[in-house]
């Protein structure tokens, strides 16, 4: 007997750089079940892939557009390890207070670590200069406004600047200026849109969350180590209780990649794929 959709549904599509590649074999793997997306809240990365495919071009399109943009090693240069290595010795104690000492100076002079967001030329060359509104499929993409300290999420108005304002890493890239307002990534506090999926009008929210998992140990070496193990935490609860507002969650294995890591496409497609495999006539149930 085939399926039949009565409920609308909303994918919540998280950041996460070259991890948020995911997305794509999701959007497939849906598709081949024959499973409707009725709309699409993302963030950061999963703002521009939710973008292009809220187009209506279809899954083969987005993956043609977002793979050439974001591939053969990717707009940022693979960084091998993270400074977080859990069985640290002094040379590894003086590499990481070198790291956050130049990262220190830097940023004393300088309002991010780069002098801009690499993903502006992708987003101008792969979305289409129009209203979010225009979309065939309703749409929004989250960001964190700095000037007011709040949560936005854009509904209307034109689409480019939005979705880049979403990628737009905060230290990483300086604050981007829109309509009088800084914006950076909001994933410190919204990885994962739920809530914006529902104000759209979804009655299932399906969840995408790629979010790199936070080490089970971290050993403090230093002030930076207990801030930056301090604000992961607090992202980490803010984020989870969001999630637990949706009807299903997903977490594709994407393992420890880099997000600047774009070598590993295919690999990350096919783990978005097998998520949705695992969970598709729980999903089919709730459409029903």
């Amino acid at each position: 007997m085939s399926f039949v959709q009565k409920k609308k549904l909303g994918l919540a599509l998280g950041g996460g750089g070259s991890r948020a590649i995911c997305h794509l074999g999701v959007l497939a793997a849906l598709e081949k079940a024959g499973i409707k997306v009725d709309m699409i809240s993302g963030n950061s990365m999963g703002g521009i892939i939710g973008a292009v495919y809220a187009t209506g071009c279809g899954i083969e399109k987005t993956k043609e557009d977002i793979t050439s943009c974001f591939g053969g090693g990717g707009l940022i240069k693979m960084r091998k390890g993270d400074g977080l290595e859990r069985d640290a010795g002094w040379f590894q104690y003086l590499k990481r207070n070198l790291r956050a000492l130049t990262i220190s100076l830097v940023l004393s002079f300088r309002r991010g670590f780069l002098w801009s967001n690499p993903c502006r030329k992708a987003v101008n060359s792969i979305i289409p200069d129009i209203n979010i509104e225009e979309l065939p499929l309703p749409y929004s993409v989250v960001a964190l406004n700095l000037t007011d300290g709040e949560l936005a999420n854009f509904t209307n108005g034109p689409l480019r600047m939005p979705v880049l304002v979403g990628t737009n890493v905060g230290v990483v890239f300086p604050p981007l200026k829109y309509n009088d307002k800084e914006y950076v990534d909001a994933a410190p506090i919204c990885a994962v849109p739920v809530d914006q999926a529902r104000e759209l009008g979804a009655e299932v929210v399906l969840a995408v969350d790629i979010r790199t998992p936070l080490p089970e140990k971290f050993k403090v070496l230093n002030g930076f180590d207990t801030i930056f193990r301090i604000e992961s935490v607090e992202s980490n609860i803010i984020n989870s209780q969001l999630l637990e507002r949706a009807d299903i969650v997903i977490r594709p294995e994407a393992g420890n990649l880099f997000w600047g890591d774009f070598s590993e496409n295919d690999r990350v497609i096919k783990s978005g794929e097998e998520a949705v495999e695992a969970i598709v006539d729980q999903l089919k149930e709730l459409l029903g």
